[in-house]
């Protein structure tokens, strides 16, 4: 609908928004993150926690991790105490191709009927493991989950610039914190975003049993220049990285869905807006994740380019924290 109306110009923000804080002393260095998209290299890796199971244990999991290698699929097979056949395959897990990578765990039940068992996991690579059945009781360790993810590959180097002087204002160009007013001012547009009511709610789980929760939050935009603004939130805005509960972290990309919004007991806007000069409106977005706490989430400023290492149909990709702001206090006067 919006690639339909008005032009370029009203869709998109080229330029990274900034949150300028009036009263803080900002730290000795700067470092953002370029603005050209990273790329994620392909990575697959496999175990089991056990190689056997016996008397006690019926079932191996399938430890992994995965990054841009689509769907990873499960094939088993052995043969049971009367000569049958047990067999099967079945997607355990999907990593996104130029996305951040994902850690996973699937539990395995061998029938008690069979001695031995083969298992091949394939994501881009294979990998075959043998499960032997012991008739009495044996006891070892687990194996380790799979280590670790590499980092991504960003095209250009990340600038660091020298000291600023004292007191020069706070000036933040990505991962701004809720409830902070960040502007984005380009040859065509002038812009206001501010996130908001960041929660997270228990959702029933998914298809395959997983835990999970389900995420709310509010964004508020506000047209302060002299062109329309268009925009789509619930197509541009993404859960991207969530706090586990045992407080590891979880990258992907959780989008906002009628299902999550009916779980969340809200009643969403996930209409495209034409958004008039000197309007301000709010987006009250909800989309599924894996269970835990949402810790960042992204937004696609320019909606008139496709591509980059999300789902999302847009580039120029901006993130909030969802953490309370300790660097400064303080709200500077609309541009």
């Amino acid at each position: 609908m919006l690639a339909c109306a008005g032009t370029p110009d009203n869709r998109r923000v080229t330029q990274l928004p900034q949150y300028i804080c009036p009263s803080a002393t900002p730290r000795p260095t700067d470092t953002p993150r370029p603005t050209s998209p990273p790329t994620y290299p392909m990575t697959f890796q496999a175990n089991l926690n056990y190689s056997y199971v016996d008397v006690t244990r019926n079932i191996v999991t399938i430890q992994y991790l995965a990054q841009s290698v689509g769907n990873i699929q499960l094939n088993y097979s052995g043969m049971t105490t009367t000569g049958q056949v047990w067999s099967g395959n079945f997607s355990i897990g999907y990593a996104p191709y130029g996305a951040p990578g994902v850690i996973g765990a699937y539990p395995l039940s061998i029938p008690s009927n069979v001695n031995m068992a083969t298992l091949t996991v394939v994501g881009g690579y294979a990998y075959t493991f043998t499960v032997t059945r012991y008739p009495y009781p044996f006891f070892t360790n687990p194996n380790p989950p799979p280590c670790c993810l590499p980092s991504p590959i960003y095209p250009t180097p990340v600038p660091t610039y020298t000291p600023y002087p004292t007191p020069t204002p706070y000036v933040r160009t990505n991962d701004y914190f809720v409830g902070d007013p960040v502007y984005a001012i380009t040859a065509t547009l002038r812009l206001k975003f501010r996130v908001t009511a960041v929660q997270g709610l228990p959702a029933p789980s998914d298809g395959h049993g997983n835990p999970r929760s389900v995420y709310v939050w509010r964004l508020e935009v506000k047209n302060i220049g002299t062109l329309e603004y268009n925009l789509y939130p619930a197509a541009q805005m993404y859960v991207s990285e969530v706090i586990t509960p045992l407080g590891g972290t979880m990258q992907g990309v959780w989008g906002p869905n009628l299902d999550a919004a009916r779980a969340a007991g809200i009643s969403p806007t996930y209409d495209p807006a034409a958004l008039m000069p000197g309007q301000t409106m709010l987006f009250d977005l909800a989309a599924f994740g894996p269970q835990g706490t949402a810790y960042r989430i992204s937004y696609a400023l320019d909606l008139t380019t496709r591509g980059g290492p999300t789902q999302v149909p847009g580039a120029n990709i901006v993130s909030w924290l969802n953490r309370p702001n300790t660097d400064c206090i303080g709200e500077i006067q609309e541009p």
